[in-house]
Order: structure tokens, then C-alpha cells, then sequence
């Protein structure tokens, strides 16, 4: 005989669209702090939105005691990134020095391994620098994530091309384009293997490949890399004797590139512009960008692209025949044009030394 159904209390109408709304909410909240919601939001959005960042940091800080270890560990990752992205290097080479000693995840040491990096190669730590870069690349085996790889073999790409390891950094860009399907990473990848390319004398006008990075880099909204590739292309056209197809296309994504706000970039591409209207005669623009390229480069004394619009300048000031402005142009020529070989040599001195250990 079936048990009777007890009956169910009734419940109004507009109690019950409340109760609704009261769970739905504290199911969204439930999700809003969950830790590994919070991490990976945290992850994606520090430089976008740093303000925020902060925001989820200190909230996570305040759920430290309740975090499993490797979510502890990401914290003291984020933190240390956050300590390196306010300029404290020290305080944060340190604790992300301090991660590797004791995590033993494999896409957190190798996230860990890529921040040291970028730490140490703008504080000029190049030996510290190439010695991690080995360390990052032996781990490799054990990280399965995609992204991650791919990002590791992108910056090992740009550390060889910085210490003029052209060969080897294009090794490194191939295998990062071959074993990536990100658009994003793929982009960055084609801009280093073009940089490579030019570098060793095997970049030219009608490389198929390259040319059809720049249009998948723009498809995909990633208009710096599209620049940048642009930019070693019309540098191949110009060693090539070819200046005004060059000029050409410089001109036509002039504002492009301008508008992606990249002072460094801009420097470079302005650079370019500048030797390209110097070569055509055109006086008056080869100073104004010239101009332009050392401004944006943001009193980066030694750029490579702050040297080339120093020595635009020169020769302006020497074909219209003012001496002395010439010789200042040249002594800062000179200087910047020094300070680049020296960072070349200094980059290209301790990858030979770790690379010999």
C-alpha cells in the first residue's frame, strides 16, 4: 500500500520569487569567491586592470588561511608579480626565488621561470636572465599546457634574438608557431621569426609566410604584432635598395601603429620612416620623425632606434651645411650607438657563459 504524500505547506507567490532571488544570489557569491575563480580571474586581467587586480589580490590575501597549497602557491605568485609590476625587483625576484624552491607544479614554476625573466632582463641581470631561460626550457617536458609552452618558447625566442642568437631564436620561433594554435602567441611568435629572419639576411619582400602573418595578426585584432612584422619587412626592403615601396607601406599604416599607444614600437617605426625619407631627400620629414622616434622611445638612451634617428639627424644637419649641429648629432649618434653594442655585447657575453656551464 503506497505511503500517503504529506502535504506541502503553500507558499505566496512573491515569498517564493524571493527565496529564488536570495539562492541565485548566494550562488553567484558562492562562485564571486570561490579561490580558483579568483586566481584566474586575478591572472587575466593584471595588467588590463590593475586597479582591480589589487581588489582580488587583497581578497585572496585575506582568504589566505583557508587556500590548499597550490592555490597558496598561486598567491605568492600574484604577489610577487604584483611587486615587480610597482618596480620593487628585489623584494620580488625574491619571492618568486622563493616559489621555485618549494612548488613542484609544473605551468606555476614555468609562469614563475617567465616573470623572473622579464624582471631580470629589464634590471640588465642578463647572467641570471640566460641561466633561468636553460632552467625554464629543461622543464618544458613536464608542462603539458598549450599556452604555457608556447609562451616559453616565445620568450626564448626574443632572449636569443636580444643577444643576437638569431639562428637559434628562429629554432625556437618555428617550434612555438608548430606547436600553437593561439592566435595571440602565434602572432608574437611570427614578429620574432621575422626579427630573426631580417637579422640573418633571409627576410624578403615576398616571403608568402610572413606576409600572411601580418593579415592574420590584423584578423585577429593584434595590431602591434601586425605592425611590428610590417615594420622588419619594409627594413628588408629598404637593405634591398627598394626605399620608396618601402616608405610606402610605412606611410599607409603610419597612424596604425600610432594608435596602438606602443611608444617602443612607434620609436621603431619612426626610425625607419626617418632613414627612408633621408634617402628619398625628403629633408624636412626625415627630421620630424626622427624627432619623433627619440621622443617615444621614452629616454631609452641606447635604443637601437634613438641611434638611427641620431644619425638621420647628422646627416640632415650635414647636407644643409650646419657644422655644428652636426657634430652634436654625431657625438649623440655615437653615444647611443655605443651604449646599444655594449647591451648587445653584454646579452650576447652572458648567454655564451651559461650556455658554456
Amino acid at each position: 500500500m503506497p505511503l500517503a504524500k504529506t502535504p506541502r505547506p503553500a507558499f505566496p507567490a512573491g515569498r517564493f520569487a524571493l527565496l529564488m532571488l536570495l539562492l541565485a544570489s548566494a550562488a553567484c557569491f558562492a562562485v564571486a569567491v570561490d579561490p580558483d575563480d579568483l586566481i584566474q580571474r586575478a591572472d587575466q586581467i593584471k595588467t588590463a586592470s590593475n586597479a582591480q587586480f589589487q581588489d582580488l589580490l587583497a581578497q585572496l590575501n585575506g582568504q589566505a588561511g583557508q587556500l590548499t597549497a597550490l592555490q597558496h602557491d598561486w598567491l605568492d605568485y600574484l604577489n610577487a608579480w604584483q611587486l615587480l609590476y610597482r618596480g620593487n625587483f628585489k623584494e620580488g625576484t625574491n619571492a618568486l626565488d622563493a616559489l621555485l624552491t618549494h612548488s613542484r607544479d609544473p605551468v606555476l614554476r614555468a609562469r614563475t621561470h617567465i616573470s623572473l625573466l622579464s624582471a631580470e632582463t629589464n634590471a640588465a641581470h642578463y647572467e641570471e636572465a640566460y641561466a633561468n631561460l636553460s632552467d625554464l626550457l629543461a622543464s618544458l617536458p613536464k608542462v603539458e599546457d598549450r599556452t604555457v609552452r608556447a609562451l616559453s618558447l616565445d620568450v626564448a625566442a626574443q632572449l636569443y634574438n636580444q643577444a643576437g642568437q638569431y639562428e637559434l631564436a628562429l629554432n625556437f620561433a618555428d617550434e612555438a608557431l608548430a606547436s600553437n594554435s593561439n592566435a595571440h602567441l602565434s602572432c608574437y611568435a611570427t614578429t620574432l621569426k621575422a626579427e630573426s629572419l631580417y637579422h640573418i639576411r633571409k627576410l624578403h619582400a615576398d616571403d608568402a609566410p610572413i606576409r600572411a602573418g601580418i593579415d592574420a595578426c590584423q584578423k585577429s585584432g593584434e595590431i602591434l604584432a601586425a605592425s611590428l612584422i610590417r615594420l622588419w619587412m619594409a627594413k628588408a626592403q629598404f637593405d634591398a635598395g627598394d626605399v620608396r615601396s618601402a616608405l610606402a607601406d610605412l606611410e599607409a599604416h603610419d597612424a596604425l601603429v600610432r594608435s596602438t599607444n606602443s611608444s617602443s614600437s612607434i620609436s621603431l617605426y619612426h626610425a625607419i620612416m626617418a632613414q627612408a625619407y633621408l634617402a628619398t631627400g625628403d629633408l624636412v620629414h626625415a627630421t620630424q620623425y626622427a624627432h619623433s622616434a627619440v621622443d617615444h622611445a621614452n629616454k631609452q638612451e641606447f635604443a637601437p632606434s634613438v641611434a638611427d634617428a641620431y644619425q638621420v639627424l647628422y646627416q640632415v644637419a650635414k647636407r644643409q651645411g650646419d657644422d655644428k649641429a652636426a657634430l652634436d648629432w654625431y657625438e649623440k649618434y655615437a653615444a647611443a650607438d655605443k651604449g646599444y653594442i655594449n647591451a648587445l655585447s653584454a646579452r650576447s657575453l652572458a648567454y655564451q657563459k651559461v650556455h658554456q656551464r
